[in-house]
């Protein structure tokens, strides 16, 4: 829908920052008119606190229950790193017929806060069918270190029996 009121989050600032450069790449490669580009060049990514309004020295948000969103889509980057007590005011905050799709790795940067929610969502066996696993790893290759490293990790494998493949 070229109408949806789309908001692209991210926890950082940084994070928002990386999203804005590969939609700014993704754009430039776009075959569409002028019109169209200059539209899609207007979406920018936010952090979480700055599109929920933070108010200084405070707990609370321009937007909230009493306050919400003026968005149908959000689309949350980098989730994982989102504490539980952000992604409840972003959830009091969302009108009752937005779409929400969060993005992210379970395995990877959990929240500095208290709250590992995203984590939760992936593993809970009652929301399987919300949740997409994406297995194409675009950060680095499968043969490399790192790459074989988390793959083992991920499969269950201990440290202490990873340290020999190492050495």
């Amino acid at each position: 829908n070229p109408d949806a009121r789309l908001a692209l989050l991210a926890p950082t600032g940084k994070a928002a920052q990386r999203i804005n450069e590969a939609i700014k790449a993704a754009i430039a490669k776009l075959k569409i008119t002028k019109p169209k580009r200059e539209q899609l060049e207007k979406i920018s990514a936010s952090t979480i606190h700055r599109f929920l309004g933070y108010k200084y020295n405070s707990p609370f948000f321009k937007y909230n229950e009493n306050n919400p969103l003026p968005n149908d889509l959000i689309v949350i980057d980098e989730a994982s790193m989102v504490d539980i007590a952000l992604m409840s005011k972003l959830l009091k905050a969302l009108p009752p017929k937005a779409a929400l799709i969060l993005i992210g790795d379970k395995n990877q940067l959990s929240s500095v806060e208290a709250g590992a929610f995203f984590g939760h969502i992936c593993t809970d066996n009652n929301l399987q069918n919300n949740v997409i696993n994406l297995t194409k790893n675009w950060r680095f290759g499968a043969d490399s270190g790192i790459g074989k490293l988390s793959n083992l990790i991920n499969q269950g494998q201990k440290l202490s029996e990873l340290k020999p493949l190492f050495n």
